[in-house]
């Protein structure tokens, strides 16, 4: 579990985030696993969107993923 406090210094004002993240990564075999991650972002100051994902239209956005990964 990871969290992340960001800080954009930006000619317009103060630009700021938050993030916080969560994995999990469990084997069901030597070559098979199954994963989840889910992550949470919230722009604070003059910001209107968080960074990385797909601009939001409010100022907090979320993701989540599900998977099996199999390796040959």
């Amino acid at each position: 579990m990871t969290y992340a406090d960001g800080f954009v210094d930006a000619n317009d004002g103060d630009l700021r985030y938050l993030q916080y993240n969560a994995a999990l990564n469990y084997a069901l075999s030597k070559r098979t696993r199954r994963y989840a991650f889910a992550t949470m972002q919230r722009a604070l100051g003059d910001a209107q969107v968080a960074q990385s994902i797909a601009a939001a239209s409010s100022n907090r956005q979320s993701a989540v993923a599900i998977g099996l990964r199999h390796a040959f």
